[in-house]
């Protein structure tokens, strides 16, 4: 399975796919309010896509600080549909690369440029 990620801005995409190295598509495609129903939309109308969509969200407030540095999983009955950070952006994350280390579970860091 391949898989495309759905991010807010162009710069989340931009930072994400640096540090994927091509593990997957990132593309930016709107707001935190739109991405899990664009995912849903196109889960159930693309058929036979070779890209499987997925989004990650900033947790903009919406939602209950945690604890951890990590990401909280969305579902929707047993399918994971994206994540949201635990932090309120991604640009927090990157004012203290351990945070982010912790976060995306990975140590060396990536080449951005």
């Amino acid at each position: 399975m391949s898989v495309e990620l759905w991010v807010e801005e162009d710069l989340d995409a931009q930072i994400l796919f640096a540090f994927l190295q091509g593990a997957a598509a990132v593309r930016s495609r709107g707001g935190k309010d739109t991405l899990r129903p664009q995912v849903l939309n196109q889960r159930r109308h693309s058929g036979t896509s070779l890209l499987t969509p997925y989004y990650l969200r900033d947790r903009d407030f919406d939602h209950l600080p945690e604890d951890s540095a990590g990401l909280t999983p969305d579902s929707d009955k047993s399918d994971v549909l994206g994540w949201r950070w635990h932090r309120h952006e991604i640009e927090n994350y990157l004012l203290e690369p351990a945070i982010f280390e912790a976060a995306m579970g990975r140590t060396d860091p990536p080449m951005i440029g």
